[in-house]
């Protein structure tokens, strides 16, 4: 036989672990300085991983164990007070990668509307498509 903690000491011990974890994990942030390197270094093996059906099969099991409900309820509970503070941080990043963009529309001259919609939109609409992705390096 195993000897295992009980549920109430491993609840106790995970709810008094939520004081200490925001300083370790801002300290393993700040202790990191090649992430970048390591993950594209890893990119290989990550494609690899995510065409193995084991790993896919995992994936599917694991969506599976949540309802729709659970779903819900996270994203209700947890995401609508983490998404106003996140949009707040990452202002300054989504105008500058929204710039160039801007930039490349506001410079496209697009013909005048005619009768036919299928002609409109390779006319007018797919222009503007490829001008938005050229914009992003797409």
């Amino acid at each position: 036989m195993v000897k295992m903690p009980s549920s109430q000491q491993i609840q106790s011990r995970y709810t008094s672990a939520v004081a200490v974890v925001p300083e370790r994990y801002k300290n393993g942030i700040e202790g990191t300085n090649d992430w970048k390197a390591k993950s594209l270094e890893g990119q290989a093996l990550y494609t690899t991983r995510m065409q193995d059906p084991n790993v896919l099969a995992r994936r599917e099991k694991g969506l599976q164990k949540v309802t729709d409900q659970d779903w819900k309820g996270n994203a209700l509970s947890k995401g609508v007070q983490r998404i106003g503070p996140g949009m707040t941080a990452g202002a300054a990043k989504q105008a500058a990668n929204y710039e160039p963009v801007r930039k490349e529309l506001e410079a496209l001259t697009l013909p005048p509307r005619g009768p036919d919609a299928m002609a409109n939109i390779d006319a007018r609409v797919k222009p503007v498509v490829q001008a938005a992705k050229r914009a992003v390096g797409k």
